[in-house]
């Protein structure tokens, strides 16, 4: 059985930053971003993991646990665009008649 836990504390926050995450690449899309809510306690495996904003894992100590690309919570995608659709209304606008850049 894989079990995670986590300790989240809704009143703190903090800001992403490629600098301080734990991926291998040197960028993060969200570069800058403040997010309130961070976790203060990860459990993996029964094992502490994350504490005080430190990564607590020993090299080798994962497990991979393969997964298909598209989980489940995709399903809803479909639902969702079908009654987004339903509240959009088409806007009538008058065709442009402006200036249009040649490019070479």
């Amino acid at each position: 059985i894989l079990a995670a836990f986590v300790v989240w504390n809704g009143d703190a926050s903090r800001v992403i930053s490629a600098k301080t995450h734990h991926h291998a690449v040197d960028f993060n899309i969200f570069e800058g971003m403040e997010v309130q809510g961070i976790a203060d306690v990860t459990i993996s495996r029964g094992r502490i993991v994350w504490r005080d904003g430190k990564l607590l894992t020993e090299q080798g100590w994962g497990k991979y646990v393969q997964r298909k690309p598209w989980g489940p919570i995709y399903d809803s995608v479909p639902i969702r665009d079908k009654l987004k659709e339903r509240h959009q209304k088409k806007v009538e606008r008058e065709p442009y008649t402006g200036p249009v850049i040649q490019l070479p």
